[in-house]
């Protein structure tokens, strides 16, 4: 167990999180970090399932609580692999000023596809009647986020997302951005 946190508490110093318990907005980051990272292949030994807020483990959470004082320091000993600050960097390069709400919709919307086999289409929709207070805004970017992290969607599903996403790429156009 020690070994676990200590791993996770090098994650978010490699991420240049700050990790506040008090705050639920880093609560949420967290636990949606680390089930984005176990799914990208970084094997924290945390099982995570579905909750109000979407992927969720009781057992990280009570591993924060308990390193509670370590973690807000950013002390720990523990050592990540290459591929392991590979990951890190990659999660931390998409992710990168993402907001809660579209780490929640990424993390819910990847943990769907991965641990309960759903198809993408199918998944986003899921998440969409799920979360319905989050804007379309907050949709495109969790969906695009999720896909540059985790693998699981084919050539054509990915034309028919970007289909599906036209009209906020039009949109985006006026600002200079593209969402997918």
């Amino acid at each position: 167990m020690e070994r676990q946190i200590g791993k996770v508490i090098a994650a978010f110093r490699e991420m240049g999180l700050k990790p506040k318990l008090d705050n639920f907005d880093s609560r949420l980051v967290m636990q949606k970090a680390i089930c984005l990272l176990e799914m990208m292949g970084v094997d924290f030994g945390y099982s995570f399932s579905l909750y109000v807020r979407g992927a969720y483990s009781p057992q990280l959470t009570e591993q924060l609580y308990d390193h509670q004082s370590e973690l807000e320091a950013l002390k720990a000993s523990a050592r990540l692999s290459k591929e392991e600050l590979s990951k890190i960097a990659e999660l931390k390069a998409v992710m990168t000023d993402a907001s809660p709400a579209v780490f929640e919709i990424a993390a819910t919307y990847a943990f769907l596809v991965n641990a309960y086999g759903m198809a993408p289409i199918s998944a986003m929709r899921q998440v969409k009647e799920m979360k319905p207070f989050y804007s379309e805004t907050d949709f495109a970017l969790g969906f695009s986020k999720a896909k540059e992290l985790i693998s699981t969607v084919s050539s054509e599903e990915l034309q028919k997302l970007k289909k599906e996403m036209e009209p906020w790429n039009r949109a985006a156009d006026e600002d200079g951005e593209k969402w997918l």
